[in-house]
């Protein structure tokens, strides 16, 4: 009779093929490796809002100060940045 090999489980008791601790660790280093490779790819506008909101913690109105924008402009470019940020996360990913 065939023998039955399972699919390990992480801690959670989710189907994983990553089997432990270090390979999600440098499975979260790539992904951060990919969307830092994904913002700098941005146009430089939209790099700017990124890096001021997400590194800076800047809030929107400060930084449309900053670059002479409205606070619903900076939203908007945001928005737009991370749109292109999914699209281009999903296509690195395969999808």
């Amino acid at each position: 009779a065939p023998s039955m090999v399972a699919i390990p489980n992480d801690e959670d008791g989710h189907d994983s093929l990553a089997s432990g601790r270090e390979d999600r660790r440098v499975e979260a280093k790539d992904m951060h490796e990919a969307m830092m490779a994904a913002v700098h790819q941005l146009p430089d506008r939209m790099r700017q809002v990124m890096v001021m909101y997400y590194t800076e913690n800047l809030k929107m109105r400060v930084i449309g100060a900053a670059l002479g924008l409205t606070e619903s402009r900076v939203s908007q470019i945001h928005s737009n940045a991370v749109g292109r940020l999914r699209r281009a996360m999903r296509s690195a990913a395969g999808e």
